[in-house]
C-alpha cells in the first residue's frame, strides 16, 4: 500500500522529543510490512528538499518560516499545502496519516487536509498546542488515533497510541536507585524551561523539602531540548530564583547532555506541569520507567493515571505538597523500591510495538 505521512514539524535524526520519534518508528514499521512510504514535513534551512530518508522513505522538506508574523506563517502553510498536493498527485497514496495537535485538529486545517487527501486520511492527534475551553464533539467522518488517554475526552472511542522515544526500549539493567540508603537523593527535571512546565514551582519545593529532611537533596535541571538550548532558555531568571532561596549548592543547571547518564543518576524524575499548554503524553514517563526510576507528577491532564504503579501525584499549585512527596521518597526506601518495581508493569503498558500496531490497524481500515 502507498501511504503518505504528513508531519508539519521537522522529521529527521533520532532525538528524545516530540512526535518525530513515533513518526520515524512508524515509517520503519510500515516499510518492514512492505508498504511504500513518502513523507511531507517541515525541514531545516539548507537541507535537501527531496531526499531519501534513513529507512529508504522519500522525504519532501518544506523550509520553515523563522518569522512568526501572520503573513509569513500563511506563506509557509501555502507552500506546505502546495507540496502536499504535488506529492498527492505524483505518489497517489492509498492512505494518508496526518500528525496534528488537538487544537489544530479543530481548526480548518484538518478539514483542508481531508479535502486534499480524501476519506482514507487518518489523524494522529498528539496533544494540545493551546488549551481547549471544553471537550467538543468531532465529526465521526474523521478517523483519529490519539497519543494520550486524556485526549479521549475530545475523541471518545479513539484508539490510543502512546508516543515512543529512542530511550524507551527495555528496562535498564542497573539496580533501582532506591537501593541507595545513604548519600544524596537526586531529583531530576528534564525538558524546556517554559513557565507552564513548573520549573520555578519545583525550585520552590526544593527549598521547602530541604528543611523537612536531614537527608541531603540534589536537583538537576537539564534543558535537554533542541528547540530551547540552554543559551536561549530563561536561565538568568531561574538562576536568580535559585540564589534567592539559597539553593546554589544543591541545584545544577545543565544544557544538552547524555540523557541516559541523567536517568541513571536520578532517584526520582519530577514532571511538575502547571498548565496544559503544549501538553502531550510526557515522554519523560516512558524514559523514566525504562530506567526503573520512580516519578512525581502533577495532576495536570490526568498524568496521575499514567503513573499509578510507578509514581506519586501532587497538587500543581502547592510547592509544599511537592516537597512532601520528594521527602517521602527520599526517606521511605520501601516505597521507593515498590515504585521502582512498578516501572516494569508501566513499561509493558507503554510498549512501542502496541502503539505502532494501533496506528497501522487504523490505516488498513477501509
Amino acid at each position: 500500500m502507498r501511504i503518505l505521512i504528513i508531519l508539519p514539524n521537522y522529521y529527521g535524526p533520532p532525538w528524545s522529543e516530540g512526535v518525530a520519534n513515533i513518526a520515524r518508528r512508524l515509517v520503519k514499521h510500515l516499510l518492514d510490512q512492505g508498504h511504500e512510504i513518502e513523507v511531507v514535513c517541515s525541514g531545516l534551512e539548507g537541507a535537501d528538499p527531496d531526499r531519501p530518508g534513513e529507512f529508504g522513505e522519500e522525504i519532501h522538506l518544506v523550509p520553515p518560516s523563522k518569522n512568526r508574523r501572520t503573513r509569513f506563517r500563511f506563506r509557509f502553510w501555502r507552500a506546505f499545502l502546495g507540496q502536499v498536493r504535488q506529492v498527492r498527485d505524483t505518489f497517489r497514496p492509498e492512505a494518508s496519516l496526518v500528525f496534528s495537535s488537538a487544537s489544530r485538529f479543530f481548526s480548518p486545517r484538518a478539514r483542508l487536509f481531508r479535502w486534499l487527501l480524501g476519506p482514507s486520511t487518518v489523524f494522529y492527534v498528539s496533544g494540545l498546542n493551546r488549551p481547549l475551553p471544553a471537550p467538543k464533539p468531532f465529526s465521526r467522518a474523521f478517523r483519529v488515533v490519539v497519543g494520550s488517554p486524556f485526549l479521549r475526552r475530545w475523541f471518545p472511542g479513539a484508539p490510543v497510541a502512546h508516543p515512543v522515544t529512542p530511550i524507551h526500549l527495555k528496562p535498564d539493567a542497573s539496580p533501582p536507585a532506591g537501593g541507595r540508603a545513604e548519600g544524596p537523593f537526586f531529583v531530576l527535571f528534564l525538558g524546556a524551561l517554559q513557565r507552564e512546565r513548573g520549573v520555578e514551582y519545583l525550585i520552590q519545593a526544593m527549598a521547602v523539602a530541604r528543611k523537612m529532611t536531614e537527608r541531603e537533596l540534589r536537583l538537576t535541571i537539564a534543558v535537554n531540548s533542541r528547540e530551547e538550548p540552554l543559551s536561549l532558555a530563561p536561565v538568568a531568571e531561574i538562576e536568580r530564583l535559585i540564589s534567592s532561596l539559597g539553593l546554589d549548592d544543591i541545584v545544577e543547571l545543565r544544557g544538552l547532555c547524555d540523557t541516559n547518564e541523567l536517568y541513571r543518576a536520578a532517584d526520582v524524575v519530577v514532571i511538575p506541569r502547571q498548565e496544559p499548554t503544549k501538553m502531550a503524553f510526557p515522554v519523560r514517563i516512558l524514559e523514566s520507567v525504562s530506567f526503573s526510576t520512580p516519578l512525581i507528577v502533577s495532576t495536570m491532564c490526568d498524568m496521575g493515571e499514567l503513573v499509578e504503579d510507578c509514581g506519586l501525584v501532587i497538587d500543581p499549585t502547592d510547592p509544599e505538597d511537592l516537597a512532601r512527596a520528594i521527602v517521602k521518597l527520599a526517606e521511605d526506601r520501601a516505597l521507593h523500591e515498590k515504585l521502582s518495581r512498578g516501572c516494569a508493569t508501566a513499561l509493558e503498558r507503554y510498549d512501542p510495538a502496541a502503539s505502532l500496531a494501533a496506528i497501522h490497524s487504523v490505516l488498513m481500515e477501509r
